[in-house]
């Protein structure tokens, strides 16, 4: 994506929220992380190509940026967009506060009433049931699984993603919810009802895997340790499985805290001990256990590990967001934005997208 700056913000050092806009054949991203404005994009043709210089970038976008997080009163200092979803024209936003000392969970929730329009009217902040628990990834739920989930057409959830770990489900969670009150546009702010189906609380060991918070140089959890994050999930439609994506690390060598790395980098918080040690990953769930189970945290996933993906330099730029488009059946994920390469000035980080077909 270009590098230039449109509007209030440009593609720099984004975080990863993005949501694909199926009737413009576009995303709709959020910007730098120290701006938190969104933009909408037309996205180029998909190319397959061996090298990051050969892919296309997109065209200037056509709508530029425009912060969205202090458009409302802002009493919680929400300052984190994670996720977003275009339903029937209008871009429901989810976001938090990226260190929450406290912990608590507060507001959630941003309506854009046109996707359209990004200059235009914002509703919110709502509260979704969960708090941090449910605020990040959104995606629709396949017709067929519809009536299992109470009638809800569409899912949220998150994971151990950003500061005061306490805070979050330590594993992709899987809660649907209200979306006809947010689109209906009956209240300016409040509660959205969402039910968890699947969560991890990190009271007590309901952790996804409960003895993986662990550190030291003996390999970490490969299932879920202190450094995976589950940044997207979705349904996917005709089959059983809920399928998670983002990163992990320390699967060889372990983990530790504010520690040296073996390439001598001082870490700020949790990290490998080899720094090479860290893999893009993915999370593969059987939804009808996940429905069926007695407790939101005792389904386990069928299938996880390490994921090859172009371009994310063997692990170091794994998924930060992702967007599935139910029509084409296209999956679209973010990697995490690196030191730019040609045509790009060597100060830029610039995100890379790549796409699959789902079968």
């Amino acid at each position: 994506m270009s590098s230039s700056t449109f509007g209030s913000s440009s593609m720099n050092a984004t975080k990863g929220a993005f949501a694909y806009y199926a009737a413009n054949n576009s995303i709709i991203v959020s910007g730098h992380d120290q701006n938190q404005a969104i933009a909408e994009f037309p996205v180029p043709a998909i190319l397959d190509v061996p090298t990051m210089a050969e892919l296309n970038i997109s065209s200037p976008p056509t709508q530029n940026f425009r912060n969205m997080l202090n458009i409302q009163v802002n009493p919680d200092g929400i300052d984190r967009i994670n996720g977003m979803i275009v339903i029937d024209g209008q871009l429901i936003l989810n976001a938090e506060k990226w260190y929450a000392a406290g912990g608590g969970s507060g507001d959630t929730t941003l309506v854009l009433r046109d996707a359209n329009n990004i200059g235009g009217e914002v509703d919110g902040y709502y509260k979704l049931t969960g708090g941090a628990h449910s605020g990040g990834y959104l995606s629709s739920i396949p017709a067929e699984w519809q009536s299992s989930f109470g009638g809800s057409e569409y899912m949220t959830g998150w994971s151990s993603v950003n500061s005061i770990f306490s805070r979050y489900s330590i594993g992709p969670s899987l809660w649907a919810f209200d979306h006809a009150t947010l689109l209906a546009n009956s209240q300016q702010s409040g509660a959205i009802t969402a039910t968890a189906y699947m969560d991890f609380p990190y009271a007590g060991t309901n952790y996804l895997d409960p003895g993986g918070l662990r550190i030291g140089t003996d390999p970490a959890s490969a299932m879920w340790n202190y450094r995976s994050t589950a940044v997207y999930g979705f349904i996917v439609p005709g089959t059983r499985t809920f399928a998670c994506f983002g990163g992990s690390a320390g699967i060889l060598d372990g983990i530790g805290y504010k520690i040296t790395q073996d390439t001598g980098n001082l870490c700020s918080g949790y990290c490998p001990y080899t720094a090479s040690d860290v893999y893009s990953y993915y999370w593969l769930f059987d939804v009808q256990e996940i429905l069926d189970a007695t407790e939101v945290h005792s389904p386990r996933p069928y299938e996880y590990g390490a994921i090859d993906i172009p371009f994310d330099g063997s692990g170091a730029y794994p998924p930060i967001g992702g967007s599935y488009d139910p029509a084409s059946g296209v999956l679209y994920l973010m990697l995490a934005a690196r030191k730019a390469e040609p045509p790009y000035s060597r100060y830029d980080r610039m995100p890379v997208f790549v796409t699959y077909q789902v079968n």
